[in-house]
């Protein structure tokens, strides 16, 4: 079994939004994560760091790559779930019908993109893949994890990313060959979108 699970993985960020509308308060600055802490320790008698908070939800620079088991645990708990495999299977059953996973809170343009950005897309049910902005709503594909629509080299046309809604990606095109358009994120939409920050 796993020890840690990518943080970018779309059943995470949806189980971090889920802790979010649990909380019920806002959570627009770093200090507001230390309450949250407490809340989460007072809920389930179980301690999840401020600082913690703060890195998985993208408050502070060093944000974590991958999150502890033991911590997804104690935050499915704190949304209602015995740990993260109930959660997981939660979201199996329920085909990610939740309204933090089909809602949209979270667009990217590509108009808003710098040429040579890499953004960071992900879909059900573990789909992740990173693509890089050539310009003029080109993309190319970085590397991609669990799906067979798309390879690491391929090229499409995207104009826009939306949290909650399909992606039409126009022109696939591999090795040269024009392949013709994919949908992904069809039944709850894209899960996920991160531009990636340059080191």
């Amino acid at each position: 079994m796993k020890t840690s699970v990518s943080s970018s993985h779309p059943a995470v960020r949806a189980l971090l939004e889920c802790v979010r509308e649990r909380y019920g308060l806002l959570l627009n600055a770093p200090k507001d994560y230390e309450p949250l802490s407490e809340d989460i320790l007072r809920q389930t008698r179980q301690h999840v760091n401020g600082d913690t908070l703060r890195r998985l939800y993208g408050y502070r620079a060093d944000s974590y790559g991958s999150i502890r088991r033991s911590t997804l645990d104690i935050l499915a708990l704190y949304v209602g779930f015995t740990d993260w495999e109930a959660y997981i299977e939660h979201l199996r059953i329920a085909g990610g019908t939740e309204s933090a996973m089909t809602h949209p809170t979270e667009t990217l343009r590509a108009e808003d993109v710098v040429i040579g950005q890499e953004v960071e897309v992900a879909w059900q049910p573990d789909r992740v893949c990173r693509v890089m902005y050539i310009g003029q709503m080109l993309w190319e594909v970085i590397c991609v994890e669990n799906s067979h629509t798309l390879q690491a080299g391929d090229r499409f046309y995207c104009s826009i990313f939306a949290t909650g809604e399909t992606a039409f990606l126009d022109k696939l095109t591999r090795n040269g060959q024009l392949l013709g358009g994919v949908r992904i994120g069809i039944d709850n939409g894209i899960t996920y979108v991160k531009r990636m920050v340059s080191l």
